[in-house]
């Protein structure tokens, strides 16, 4: 099984002494069982094989059979290493890179600032389950970054770098100094501030476990509605179909999935939603949020229709979250992207190999690729 969400590897595609995980593309070394490939931090088991008269036997533990996740080996920290590394960023990327690092062998202090309140989790499951805690969905535990001394600093906003003095302010007025500066920051979930009424109460969007926790106790026996049908929109819709009163969702696509997925994925899904009571409005957008005393109470399309809503759930799309950089000199797309390409981190001699791959050019045009893989 995979580490990541045990998948069966066996229905994957194995090529060079590699096997890739057939839900989410995991990738395994064969021989060792290292992950090479994201998403998911940890590497598999592997067990001795021997062919005795055309018979294939294997020798295995029966632990390992029934846990399918190994974690590499880490290197302890040395107080003489005065190299500070700072990650500014608490997802997936800033949790493998820290990791990465001690498994590297890089032994100075490594820093986390994150504007969360929790340690790194894994956010993709807040659309699927929405009323999750962060502890059952935390990528490690506080036991293992204490252990490996990786220490985080919650609540930490950053609102500047300044490369020349390298150090990174924050919103609360402190100042972060660093040897080396990681940044994975990620996305923010995008808004529309030009709409009448966007600043009413209930309306959401769902970047974090707060968010996930708000939508899932709001929406109980009530009615909702969630504008965009990519995959934020139709997990929420699917996690909330048979808790809310009413889910009604619409676009400006003309199926749900239709730009990632295809016209004709699309479909199929649309009437996977008409069959559970969804009701969806395609082709047209909002044109007015309308509320009492503050609160959300209807939510009016383009098209003239009116929809009852007790929330409204705001699945369209992220930004990066690089605004803080823009006086800093790191060089910065107009859509707010950086540029660059595969860059090495090298800290103490040692090349840790981290990946900065959102901007990459490709066909003459540069693309968008955000990736664990730091």
């Amino acid at each position: 099984m995979g580490s990541h969400y045990g998948a069966p590897l066996v229905k994957g595609s194995f090529c060079g002494g590699r096997v890739r995980c057939p839900w989410h593309g995991a990738c395994f070394n064969v021989k060792n069982g290292d992950i090479e490939d994201f998403p998911g931090l940890d590497s598999i088991p592997t067990f001795e094989v021997v062919i005795v008269h055309d018979q294939i036997h294997v020798r295995a533990n029966r632990s390992k059979l029934e846990n399918p996740k190994r974690i590499k080996s880490t290197i302890a920290r040395a107080p003489t290493d005065k190299t500070i590394v700072l990650i500014i960023g608490g997802g997936p990327a800033a949790a493998v890179c820290a990791e990465t690092l001690r498994q590297e062998g890089f032994q100075g202090q490594i820093v986390v600032a994150t504007k969360e309140s929790y340690l790194p989790y894994d956010r993709p499951k807040l659309s699927k389950v929405l009323s999750v805690t962060p502890e059952q969905i935390a990528l490690r535990d506080k036991a293992f970054y204490d252990c490996n001394n990786i220490d985080f600093k919650f609540n930490m906003e950053a609102i500047g770098v300044d490369t020349a003095n390298k150090n990174v302010q924050f919103k609360d007025g402190s100042t972060i100094t660093y040897s080396k500066l990681v940044l994975a920051t990620g996305t923010y979930a995008r808004t529309f501030t030009t709409i009448p009424g966007h600043d009413l109460e209930n309306i959401k969007t769902l970047r974090t476990v707060d968010d996930a926790q708000f939508i899932a106790t709001q929406a109980a026996g009530k009615d909702v509605v969630i504008m965009g049908t990519s995959f934020i929109g139709v997990e929420v819709t699917a996690a909330l179909v048979d808790k809310a009163k009413s889910v009604t969702i619409f676009d400006v696509c003309e199926v749900p999935f239709q730009l990632a997925l295809g016209k004709e994925v699309g479909t199929a899904v649309k009437k996977l939603l008409d069959d559970k009571g969804v009701k969806s409005h395609f082709q047209t957008t909002v044109s007015e949020f309308v509320g009492c005393e503050g609160k959300l109470t209807k939510v009016v399309l383009k098209d003239g229709t009116v929809l009852s809503a007790d929330l409204c759930v705001l699945g369209v799309g992220v930004l990066p979250a690089t605004n803080f950089l823009k006086s800093s000199g790191v060089n910065i797309s107009d859509r707010g992207f950086v540029r660059g390409s595969v860059r090495i981190l090298e800290v103490n001699g040692t090349k840790s190999s981290w990946q900065e791959r959102e901007i990459l050019p490709a066909h003459g045009r540069r693309v968008r690729d955000p990736p664990w893989s730091l």
